[in-house]
């Protein structure tokens, strides 16, 4: 029985690897599937051949959402990105092109949708930054620009209710996370 575990285990282990960065090339068509499951405005799961991929969308950086495992960890308008992401993805057929992989494994992607750059939608809907370090399409910042201008989404907010998830997850303790939503609260920061 546990040599048929192992033996599960490593073919798995194959079959997922043959589709991770080592065998792409960034802009390289990984396959075209569909979407699955959405974690939040920037992860999706796409089924792709057979296979489950978790995928980091390319190059942008929606408000992160509550989970159970973390107390404050929501940012207002996260449930908002995923609730967009769930429209506009799931169960919809999306080309997946290479972009990177992640320090935790995962494929980073721009996902494609109706021929649609998603990474573009989700901006210019203000419900997502660019993420700055990792961003090569110089068009997201019109798609931002629109955003802005439109007051879509997070720039519809007072600017004291924005902060960029990357500064979020990286520059704050959980305190000061529960400090901050508490403020956002009372300020009506969550919609």
């Amino acid at each position: 029985m546990k040599r048929l575990l192992l033996l599960t285990t490593l073919t798995y282990a194959c079959m997922t690897f043959s589709v991770h960065a080592s065998s792409y090339e960034s802009g390289d068509l990984v396959c075209t599937g569909r979407v699955i499951y959405v974690s939040d405005g920037d992860t999706v799961h796409v089924k792709c051949n057979g296979q489950k991929l978790k995928i980091r969308v390319a190059e942008i950086d929606s408000p992160e959402i509550e989970k159970q495992n973390k107390p404050c960890f929501g940012q207002p308008l996260g449930k908002g990105a995923k609730q967009l992401a769930n429209e506009i993805l799931l169960g919809r057929t999306v080309d997946v092109r290479f972009f990177d992989e992640d320090r935790w494994k995962r494929m980073v992607a721009r996902l494609f949708v109706d021929g649609r750059n998603y990474s573009h939608l989700l901006i210019e809907a203000g419900f997502a930054h660019i993420y700055e370090r990792y961003a090569k399409d110089d068009r997201l910042k019109i798609s931002l620009t629109k955003a802005k201008v439109g007051r879509n989404g997070l720039w519809s907010l007072p600017p004291k209710c924005i902060m960029n998830p990357a500064k979020w997850r990286s520059q704050l303790t959980n305190n000061q996370r529960c400090a901050l939503q508490d403020e956002w609260f009372q300020q009506g920061c969550y919609r």
